[in-house]
């Protein structure tokens, strides 16, 4: 029997077992979703940071920037063993990802390399890694990259998107030895920004002076790839435009989508308060994100048809990241338990009802 059937008929068991709708965790108007929270070891921290979902389990990273993963076959966790690099005075992983070929994506930061210095961080360098948890062999995708927040891949692997981070950020192509800046420009009403024009006002911007000087661009996060490879959705917001660097200010942003070949842009939603994460679902008919609640530091997340346009909501609370399951009828989810996300839980979303009908 293939791995990913051991999985199915584990996961169809746990939720027969163990399937939890308490009103302390859902809302009334949300009761009838299938949840179930996920067993962790009390040696793993509580600071959960990361989430992945791959075909045989499930990948977090917890505070200490240890990868762990659950193997479901098995019914056990195991911390992968990753060396660190010896010209890193210290060596993190996160940003997790289940790769288009079925491996774990990752990040890997090299703090205080030697002898070169670079721009991006603060002494440091960035790299995209791909891990086979069969073999356990690590393949560097792509070396010395910009300082981005959220990265994603075509179905080849050959070429990614990532978005920097900070209030000049943009969007970069990104292969083995290169990073691009995306040539597209964004027009909101009376507003326009040509994204790569952000690392010029970055370049240009005083952290003394100019903090009160009004922004010439937008923002941008959360770019993914669709896993046909045709498309690229993302965030962005033209609302700080005219406005101080430095102001205080939750924006409504927009929801595009973008030919990956042709470049040209399309709007799906408009006028999004705070959203955050964005990921396709293996079919590529829905989009899942979070939603801000106004005034509260919860979240929803939020499904989006393609076909339709439609959103549904799954649940509110304190979420900050999210992953689908690889047949795209659940969905792991980092719950924070306090403000600062220091406890933190994972549960599991069955959207298989909400998702038979794009």
């Amino acid at each position: 029997m293939r791995l990913r059937d051991h999985f199915t008929r584990w996961l169809q068991g746990m939720w027969l077992l163990v399937v939890m709708a308490t009103s302390a965790c859902l809302s009334s108007t949300e009761s009838t979703i299938p949840t179930m929270r996920v067993a962790v070891p009390q040696d793993i921290s509580r600071r959960v940071t990361s989430v992945a979902w791959l075909s045989t389990g499930y990948a977090i990273v917890d505070d200490t920037k240890k990868i762990w993963y659950y193997n479901a076959p098995d019914s056990r966790w195991q911390q992968l063993s990753l060396e660190p690099h010896p010209n890193c005075t210290a060596t993190l992983y996160g940003l997790l990802s289940a790769l288009p070929d079925g491996r774990l994506g990752m990040i890997h930061t090299c703090h205080g390399y030697w002898p070169q210095r670079k721009d991006w961080g603060v002494n440091s360098i960035f790299s995209a890694l791909a891990y086979d948890l069969r073999s356990g062999q690590l393949q560097t995708l792509a070396y010395d990259l910009p300082y981005c927040g959220e990265y994603s891949w075509n179905p080849p692997l050959e070429r990614g998107i990532c978005s920097s981070v900070g209030s000049f950020s943009t969007l970069y192509w990104i292969t083995m030895t290169t990073a691009i800046p995306v040539d597209i420009t964004l027009q909101d009403g009376d507003k326009t920004w040509h994204l790569p024009d952000s690392i010029q006002a970055k370049a240009q911007f005083d952290p003394v002076r100019g903090r009160d000087e009004p922004k010439t661009v937008g923002e941008v996060k959360a770019p993914t790839w669709s896993p046909d490879g045709k498309q690229i959705a993302f965030w962005a917001t033209l609302g700080p435009i005219g406005k101080p660097v430095d102001m205080f200010r939750n924006e409504k942003w927009n929801l595009y989508v973008m030919d990956s070949d042709t470049q040209k842009i399309t709007t799906l939603l408009r006028d999004i308060f705070e959203p955050h994460r964005l990921k396709w679902s293996a079919d590529g008919h829905w989009l899942v994100y979070l939603q801000a609640t106004g005034g509260t530091i919860e979240h929803t997340i939020q499904l989006l048809s393609i076909c339709t346009g439609q959103t549904k909501a799954v649940n509110t609370g304190r979420f900050s990241e999210i992953a689908w399951s690889p047949d795209g009828k659940q969905l792991l989810t980092i719950l924070c338990q306090d403000n600062n996300c220091d406890n933190a839980e994972l549960w599991i979303y069955d959207v298989s009802e909400l998702v038979k009908t794009p």
